[in-house]
């Protein structure tokens, strides 16, 4: 029966836990280390992770390795349900690619069993915006293959328009160069970025002070949206994700617009005072 399957992604969808229990959506915790010691995502304070950060606190984070994702997957596969699984992008993880890994030796095992893997080419709750619309075309009785093919579509067009505050995260994960990081921190430059359509994060503009570089987000949405769907994430700076949703709901009239933090995995990378702005666009 082909509605008779899973949705399965990792935590770094960063869905608000309303949403994951409400769709009955199954996450894999990535983990990070932090002085040679290993954290799971999903079990973690995340004010105290960005104070760390803050203080000058390095993280690293680790890939989903094939035997977990063989674990989880044969869970459901023994129990003769399908599986959709939404990952963590390639370009930002070999996490993606041990999924396809295990998949490939599970389908082997239970050839009767359809196990679709995609590659979101999201990050945070872009990630999660994919895994939402798949539960709701779940909940609409739309099969696996058909929920395959709207969301190999759909992902070319979920935008994510972001600011960070500290250059330096950048600058470790190889997005700008050292020069770059000195220069824009002593001139108060905050870069705008945004995911292009291999899932990379790309710097678009360098905006000179906060507010400022808010207000381009919010000038984002206004020259590419395209329905109501608007998510806001934020690396520990709840009050700037609050101004800015009350600018959208001002400007658009949108109510219903969605914020949770980014999470330890993608946060490690973007560092504490990232806000970020995802919806759905005409492209990215």
């Amino acid at each position: 029966m082909d509605n008779n399957y899973v949705i399965i992604t990792d935590s770094t969808a960063d869905l608000p836990e309303e949403i994951i229990n409400k769709f009955n959506i199954i996450i894999i915790p990535m983990q990070y280390i932090i002085n040679n010691k290993v954290y799971l995502d999903s079990n973690i304070d995340i004010k105290s992770f960005y104070d760390n950060l803050r203080a000058g606190v390095l993280p690293s984070t680790t890939q989903t390795n094939i035997e977990k994702f063989k674990e989880v997957f044969s869970k459901y596969l023994e129990n003769n349900q399908d599986i959709i699984y939404i990952g963590f992008p390639s370009s930002l993880s070999g996490t993606y690619n041990n999924s396809v890994l295990a998949a490939r030796e599970l389908s082997e095992k239970f050839p009767d069993r359809k196990i679709i893997v995609i590659d979101s080419l999201s990050a945070s709750m872009g990630q999660g915006m994919l895994v939402q619309e798949a539960a709701v075309m779940r909940s609409q009785n739309k099969t696996i293959t058909e929920v395959q093919t709207e969301l190999d579509n759909l992902k070319y067009k979920i935008c994510h328009w972001l600011i960070v505050d500290d250059l330096f995260h950048l600058k470790r994960g190889g997005r700008i160069s050292q020069s770059v990081a000195v220069l824009g921190s002593m001139l108060n430059l905050k870069p705008l970025l945004y995911v292009d359509n291999n899932g990379n994060l790309c710097v678009s503009d360098k905006i000179r002070g906060r507010q400022k570089a808010i207000n381009s987000l919010l000038s984002k949405l206004e020259n590419n949206i395209l329905d109501n769907n608007i998510y806001i994430c934020h690396g520990d700076c709840l009050d700037d994700a609050e101004i800015l949703r009350e600018k959208i709901r001002e400007k658009f009239k949108i109510q219903n617009i969605n914020i949770n933090n980014i999470g330890p995995i993608v946060g490690t990378h973007t560092g504490a005072g990232t806000l970020a702005l995802i919806f759905r666009g005409t492209s990215r």
